[in-house]
């Protein structure tokens, strides 16, 4: 009997987090299930496409940290 793959199991092969028995049961359901063939296609292209996102943080974001660090470290010292 084969165990019905569900989104998570979807995702988490995607990321390569499955065992081996879970990975070729997701793939002989992807064979048998266009439907599932189709979600792992659009979550593999959106991971692909998420990959290459830059994440910077905001210039005032650094600012406030380095002025908490500053003040943080002044009232340390005057301890």
């Amino acid at each position: 009997m084969t165990k019905t793959v569900t989104q998570n199991d979807l995702v988490r092969y995607v990321y390569g987090e499955v065992s081996p028995e879970e990975k070729l049961s997701v793939e002989v359901q992807k064979i048998c299930d266009t439907e599932i063939d189709e979600s792992l296609e659009d979550m593999m292209h959106l991971k692909s496409v998420m990959d290459t996102i830059v994440y910077q943080p905001q210039t005032s974001s650094l600012e406030a940290i380095l002025k908490y660090s500053k003040q943080k470290r002044q009232s340390l010292q005057t301890v």
